[in-house]
């Protein structure tokens, strides 16, 4: 029988399955936010997921105790995965508004804490075995607003779009904005590589503010990449010569074909390669 998993509420740990309580706002309104963070030996591009937090807290209206600070998270993420005795997983950190109430208007903003992990298989960023097969959710659009940038409980859309992707047998699905322009996936942001440069839509257009697309952003040009943001409609992706998906979890995906048309993986998979390559020495 498989161990029953360990979470960290407050710095107190409970079983997985016996928690929530139905009058908490998180479960009632979404009334919460949440990062999903890579653990390979130690926490990868904590500092980023830290400032987005905060970031997030501060749109939400959330009050953080004064000892939140960015180096007692970081104990508390490593002491839940000692706990749970996992080497590699994925982490996700979430914040909620203490009070359970069962009327929209919180008469507090003081919030707690979860961490909660799952166990991952293999070493961070390893290269996939083939590319993803992927399609576009028409039945809804993202539209622009101050909570667009992060990641938060109220996630109907994405839950939405990943059920289309699953009834028609899509590994992924690209989310569009109300310019019917692409914006993001169901998973994280989109990049194209087109006429040798390589662009990703600018947070304006509604996407999240990636910790992965931000480290790439900097990092690229580094390289000696052309890297740019740019607004990119389904028919820009029809003209690219590779499209790819990128999370802080599982780095740069590469898509194989969309709507038809086959695409190539040879930048993607040298960016993979260099994102282990500098997993092994943390950040």
């Amino acid at each position: 029988m498989k161990k029953e998993k360990t979470v960290n509420l407050n710095g107190t740990y409970y079983s997985a399955g016996n928690l929530i309580s139905t009058g908490n706002r998180a479960f009632l309104y979404g009334d919460s936010v949440f990062e999903s963070i890579r653990y390979d030996g130690e926490i990868l591009l904590w500092s980023q997921h830290y400032a987005r937090l905060l970031r997030a807290a501060a749109a939400m209206g959330f009050v953080f105790s004064p000892w939140w600070t960015e180096d007692y998270f970081r104990y508390e993420i490593k002491k839940t995965l000692r706990q749970n005795k996992y080497e590699s997983a994925r982490v996700r950190l979430i914040l909620f508004r203490e009070e359970e109430t069962m009327g929209y208007a919180p008469s507090v903003d003081r919030c707690s804490y979860l961490i909660d992990v799952d166990e991952l298989d293999g070493h961070a960023y390893t290269q996939q075995s083939q590319g993803l097969r992927i399609g576009v959710f028409e039945d809804a659009k993202k539209y622009p607003g101050p909570f667009s940038f992060f990641k938060s409980g109220q996630s109907l859309l994405y839950v939405l779009a990943s059920r289309k992707a699953r009834n028609e047998a899509w590994d992924e699905i690209l989310i569009l904005n109300e310019h019917n322009r692409i914006c993001e996936s169901s998973t994280g942001n989109v990049w194209v590589v087109k006429d040798h440069k390589i662009l990703t839509p600018p947070v304006e257009e509604n996407g999240i503010s990636g910790i992965m697309r931000d480290h790439l952003l900097k990092r690229l040009p580094e390289l000696g990449m052309e890297v740019r943001e740019s607004k990119l409609s389904p028919e820009d992706l029809h003209l690219s010569d590779e499209i790819w998906i990128s999370n802080a979890v599982r780095g740069v995906r590469w898509v194989a074909e969309w709507d038809f048309r086959k695409y190539k993986s040879e930048i993607a998979t040298q960016i993979q390669k260099l994102l282990q390559e500098e997993s092994i020495h943390h950040d």
